[in-house]
């Protein structure tokens, strides 16, 4: 199909990358599954107690994420990478602090108050609490960058109505037409593959994962949060029930993928950086309501024009990054329209842009542009 792009396309969503830092709101969940250690044990001070693990993992990431200094918008030093809230749950969730800027010492002292241990026969993973703290928050809501939610859950969810109530929250924060939200589910010493299986299937009704019918090949790129093969179905467009029975999902009959696992501190770690990653080069598309898809951009990646203005090539246009055409970025820019040459090209071989969620509401650009993000190139 050959587009025309005119007055009568959508509005230009303008992003300044400079700006638009991501606000992630970040869940931990709290039951006694923390106080167990590697080898399931019952723990409190060891340091492969899985809370203490966690602890730890969150204290490295705020290191990471928030530099010492005052935050100077003209040159971003001393700018937090992601503008990090914080919450837990367990029977019910707490919003410790919102998404802001220098929010470390708050969130490192809540971890450190002993008052906050996990407490003693409370398995409950009730993950339905955590995902409505991410949809109620206005913080996100109101975000001027893409709001994202990760939530860290240790088990199971408890209870048929703790997986409807995760599904319906995330879902309705995906979906909505101002202020979505993508949520990430990060599985941190799971309990089974089900878990797994379930986790996904609340990752795809986040945004960051997909479901399929089992036995029609399913494969997943991981870096768009869709399919490249396999029968579609989306957990947002169908009752629970359908999908999952009990607490798991059906997976005899469907299969997800999405969800984040992590069975030690390492994983943990590179999980939340992994996030971080996503978070800060991923840009809202503004569709007006009364366009076919809205608030979702056209599922054809040639109905979507994305831009940047870069230091070493000026007003540019990015082309999406497609499996099958890895480099079509790399083509424009040794074109007559890029006017780079090979050399200077070379770097972008495999680049380009991607939905950043299921629901087509956000671009993420790719790690090589994305890397030009955060060295202010772009």
């Amino acid at each position: 199909t050959d587009y025309v792009f005119e007055n009568m396309c959508a509005p230009e969503s303008v992003h300044v990358t400079s700006v638009d830092t991501p606000e992630v709101l970040l869940i931990l969940g709290a039951n006694s599954r923390m106080r167990l250690d590697s080898m399931d044990m019952s723990c409190l001070t060891e340091a492969d107690c899985r809370w203490n693990v966690a602890k730890d993992v969150i204290k490295d990431f705020i290191q990471v994420t928030q530099p010492a200094g005052p935050c100077t918008p003209m040159d971003d030093s001393g700018c937090d990478t992601v503008r990090l809230g914080f919450g837990s749950y367990d029977r019910t969730a707490q919003v410790v602090t919102n998404p802001g800027e220098n929010t470390g010492a708050v969130i490192e002292s809540w971890l450190d108050d002993v008052n906050n241990v996990p407490a003693l026969r409370n398995a409950n993973n009730m993950t339905g609490e955590a995902a409505e703290a991410i949809r109620a928050s206005t913080q996100l809501a109101s975000s001027s960058s893409r709001g994202i939610g990760v939530i860290v859950t240790n088990g199971t969810p408890t209870t048929f109505a703790t997986v409807e109530k995760a599904r319906n929250e995330l879902c309705a924060a995906r979906d909505r037409r101002v202020g979505p939200v993508s949520t990430y589910i990060v599985g941190f010493a799971n309990d089974s593959t089900r878990s797994t299986q379930t986790n996904s299937y609340m990752a795809a009704a986040g945004g960051t994962g997909a479901c399929c019918v089992a036995g029609t090949g399913c494969a997943y790129n991981p870096g768009t949060f869709s399919l490249t093969a396999g029968t579609p179905v989306d957990p947002c467009a169908e009752d629970v029930s359908t999908l999952v029975s009990g607490n798991r999902l059906r997976d005899r009959d469907y299969e997800c993928f999405g969800t984040l696992e992590a069975s030690n501190g390492t994983e943990l770690r590179n999980a939340l950086l992994g996030i971080n990653a996503d978070a800060s080069c991923t840009f809202p598309i503004d569709v007006p309501a009364s366009y076919p898809d809205a608030p979702s951009a056209p599922a054809d990646p040639d109905a979507m024009r994305v831009t940047i203005d870069h230091s070493e090539f000026g007003d540019i246009e990015v082309k999406p990054f497609l499996a099958s055409s890895p480099n079509l970025f790399y083509d424009y820019l040794i074109g007559p329209e890029g006017g780079a040459t090979a050399a200077q090209a070379m770097a972008y071989q495999g680049e380009g842009w991607v939905f950043a969620d299921s629901a087509r509401t956000a671009v993420t650009l790719t790690p090589g542009l994305c890397a030009d993000v955060t060295s202010g190139k772009i």
